[in-house]
């Protein structure tokens, strides 16, 4: 049930992001964070809310951290990303 619960909110926050509501965003990354979803793509979402929010510093430590759990998952595509940004 959480897994699903934590998809749910992993989508909730990419649509967030999508039309630029970064409030909510937020929001659902940190609930998905919360649950235990898909740690490194919460935190990453989470990291980009804060970065349009104007919470930089939280941003790029958020990043740093999703970096890590990628290259820890093997998900070198996902890491890369996280570097660029």
């Amino acid at each position: 049930m959480q897994r699903a619960d934590g998809a749910a909110l992993l989508r909730t926050g990419r649509r967030a992001l999508e039309r630029a509501d970064w409030e909510s965003a937020r929001s659902a990354y940190s609930a998905a964070l919360g649950a235990g979803a898909g740690v490194a793509d919460a935190r990453d979402g989470l990291a980009q809310a804060q970065w349009f929010l104007g919470r930089v510093a939280e941003a790029i430590a958020l990043r740093e951290q999703a970096f890590e759990e990628h290259v820890r998952a093997g998900r070198c595509a996902e890491a890369a990303r996280c570097a660029v940004w």
